[in-house]
C-alpha cells in the first residue's frame, strides 16, 4: 500500500505511548523540514526534555531556536504566587487548595483583576478547589463545561466590558488559552 503526502503537512502531537526513539525513525526522518512551535516547548530555559520526548536532538542537526514574544507581557498581565502557609504537596493538598481559594476570593472581592487565569495539576485537583468555591461558580468559566473556544471567546467579551472574567483550568489548558 503507498500513500501520498501533499505538502504542507500538518500534525498534532498529543504525548502517547510512542518512543521518543519511534518518533524520531518514523516521524522526524522522513520529513525534510519540521517547525514545532509553542509557549511551552522549554523548561527552565533548556529544550532537553521536549528532546527526550519526542526524539529531536541537537547532534541529528536539529536546531531549536527561541523567538521573543509578540505580546507585551509586562503592561498587559501580571503572575500572582501569593505566599501560602500550606505547600502544594499531595500530603496537605486539601489543606493548599482551600487557602488557595481564600485567597482567590480575596482577590476576586478586590475587584483589581480584569481577567484571572487559575492553573491546577490536575483535574481532581481543579474540581476540589471548586468544592470551595460553589457560590462563585456561575461566574466561572471552567475548563470542560464547554468547548475551549467558547470559554476564550466569552472571557475575551467580559474583559473587553470591563467585567471580571476568571478562567479555571489544568494541565494543558495555557497551550490553548495564552
Amino acid at each position: 500500500m503507498s500513500c501520498a503526502i501533499t505538502l504542507p503537512i500538518f500534525i498534532c502531537i498529543a504525548w502517547a505511548s510512542v518512543s521518543s526513539d519511534q518518533l524520531e525513525k518514523l516521524l522526524w526522518r522522513k520529513v525534510p523540514h519540521v517547525v514545532i512551535t509553542s509557549a511551552t516547548l522549554r523548561s527552565l530555559n533548556s529544550f532537553s526534555r521536549l528532546q527526550e520526548m519526542s526524539g529531536l536532538s541537537e547532534k541529528a542537526g536539529d536546531r531549536f531556536e527561541t523567538l521573543s514574544s509578540p505580546f507585551n507581557h509586562v503592561e498587559q498581565g501580571k503572575i500572582v504566587i501569593p505566599k501560602m502557609r500550606f505547600e502544594p504537596a499531595m500530603a496537605n493538598e486539601a489543606e493548599h487548595l482551600e487557602e488557595m481559594a481564600r485567597f482567590f476570593r480575596g482577590e476576586q472581592a478586590s475587584g483589581q483583576h480584569k481577567g484571572m487565569l487559575i492553573l491546577f495539576s490536575s483535574h481532581r485537583a481543579m474540581q476540589t478547589f471548586l468544592s470551595y468555591v460553589t457560590d462563585l461558580r456561575l461566574m466561572l468559566l471552567v475548563q470542560g463545561d464547554q468547548p475551549r473556544y467558547r470559554l476564550v471567546e466569552e472571557h475575551r467579551k467580559r474583559v473587553e466590558k470591563g467585567t471580571a472574567s476568571v478562567l479555571v483550568g489544568y494541565s494543558h489548558l495555557p497551550k490553548v488559552w495564552i
